[in-house]
């Protein structure tokens, strides 16, 4: 499983990320934490990405066979990225 996004961001802007599964049959849950609180629970998260850089991690599980995997990544504010959103 992979969380696919930006990993440089404009401060101020929202952006999305998402996390890929491969293999399984699904279906699954979703997990979102950003600095190790929650932030969503679907196969994407949209996040306000105010003026710090933040660690953002996705757990996914597939309860019907107890399958489980994560993925991270640190997202770094930086004021050149290209924006998420207009």
């Amino acid at each position: 499983m992979t969380i696919n996004g930006p990993i440089e961001v404009r401060p101020n802007v929202f952006c999305s990320w998402f996390a890929t599964v491969s293999g399984g049959s699904g279906p699954y849950t979703y997990e979102w934490y950003r600095g190790g609180s929650p932030a969503g629970n679907s196969a994407y998260v949209t996040l306000y990405t105010d003026i710090s850089s933040f660690p953002l991690r996705v757990d996914v599980a597939e309860p019907s066979t107890g399958a489980f995997g994560t993925d991270h990544i640190m997202v770094t504010n930086t004021p050149s990225a290209m924006e998420c959103f207009s």
